[in-house]
């Protein structure tokens, strides 16, 4: 059986679990926790741990995304592998994550992302809108600043639509 499972097993005779550092905490009407169960739980403590730290992780991860406005199927995309390795960052950086994630899926659509409104000129792409703050720290050469690869280089060798300011 796997930690899935015996979750909905659980939440099915109002078995509630919570992680709480490396230990779980159970909450279940009186009787429900029987000798048996508490062998499997017991038994499976590892995996329940690692699939409850999960899926707080995405609810978490949902939760942000709602209140940054970006869309909640790319964290729904996110492997329970990774999900696994976010669980420790700070809120901050989980927020500029989903905006990352964000930015790549509207530069995968071919639209440049709302917070790319500086030119610049790339050495792959040609012609490219990225963030102002990427623009701001580059050498500028002939009214261009200039950079060696951007955000549209991955975009350009897949194929894909690379939208440009017009030139200088």
């Amino acid at each position: 059986m796997n930690a899935a499972a015996l979750i909905l097993e659980l939440n099915a005779t109002g078995v509630r679990l919570q992680v709480r550092g490396d230990r779980l905490h159970v909450e279940a009407p009186a009787g429900a926790v029987t000798p048996e169960l508490r062998k499997r739980l017991t038994d499976h403590k590892a995996e329940l741990i690692e699939f409850t730290g999960r899926q707080a992780m995405r609810a978490r991860l949902l939760e942000l995304a709602d209140r940054l406005g970006i869309a909640p199927a790319h964290v729904h995309r996110i492997p329970d592998a990774d999900l696994s390795a976010w669980q420790a960052v700070p809120a901050e950086s989980l927020g500029a994550f989903l905006q990352a994630l964000d930015a790549t899926a509207t530069r995968q659509a071919g639209r440049v992302p709302a917070s790319d409104t500086a030119a610049i000129h790339c050495a792959g792409c040609g012609p490219v809108y990225v963030h102002p703050g990427i623009a701001a720290v580059l050498p500028v050469v002939d009214g261009w600043p200039r950079a060696l690869g951007c955000p549209w280089c991955a975009i350009r060798k897949a194929g894909g639509t690379v939208p440009r300011p017009c030139c200088r």
